[in-house]
């Protein structure tokens, strides 16, 4: 994906206002919780269980062995064809802090960059949940260029995120041919002091100047 398609997501997502019936027509995601009380999880999955009982809830075709994220020392746990959205069962990856059998963080991936598919996502979280930051056309830029990893639009306080992330696909190493690198959609919910780290990552991030401010747009309903 070049700069000009990012470039026409960024004008998608923010200039193009659908009808209310257009919005709950393209609703992608069941509610991650009730209304007025703090994100918990996603569905049956909530924070604060073990690998174990993950696996009991048989909400996944197949659930792999856990792996360690050596740059950041968490566990993870890949997940093949759980819970359906849009009309596929989706992967979903599963994460725990080092040292600890708590899950704290859950992706759900949509496959590679598609503007239609990105632009729905959008607008179901926005009728969800309250943005707490939209990514810039700088940020494309630098994403673009190799120079920044993701881009996201962060909800309730960053506890739910919308990405677009580079992600190394698969290839044969070693043949000569470099690895492509693909941009790559997912949602994710991650717990309280998940969250809070977001929050101080793009603060930081801010004040160095590799993102800019950008203010959100007041949310239809604060409920999520």
């Amino acid at each position: 994906m070049n700069m000009l398609t990012l470039l026409a997501v960024v004008v998608l997502i923010t200039g193009c206002q659908d009808s209310e019936g257009s919005r709950t027509s393209q609703r992608p995601l069941a509610p991650a919780n009730n209304a007025h009380s703090k994100i918990s999880g996603y569905q049956d999955l909530k924070f604060g269980m073990s690998y174990a009982q993950i696996g009991q809830l048989n909400i996944c075709a197949q659930i792999y062995e856990r792996n360690i994220d050596h740059s950041s020392g968490f566990l993870f746990v890949n997940g093949y064809a759980c819970y359906e959205v849009n009309g596929l069962r989706r992967s979903m990856t599963f994460w725990f802090p080092p040292g600890t059998d708590a899950l704290s963080r859950i992706d759900v991936w949509f496959g590679e960059f598609a503007p239609d598919t990105f632009h729905g996502l959008k607008a179901a979280l926005d009728d969800r949940y309250p943005i707490s930051y939209e990514f810039t056309q700088d940020e494309v830029r630098l994403f673009d260029g190799g120079r920044l990893p993701k881009i996201f639009i962060g909800y309730a306080n960053y506890q739910v995120t919308l990405e677009i992330s580079k992600t190394k696909g698969s290839c044969r190493e070693g043949y000569g041919q470099p690895c492509p690198v693909l941009n790559k959609m997912f949602v994710t919910y991650r717990n309280n002091a998940e969250a809070s780290e977001i929050a101080a990552y793009l603060k930081k991030s801010i004040a160095s100047g590799e993102r800019t401010v950008r203010t959100p747009p007041r949310p239809k309903s604060t409920e999520f």
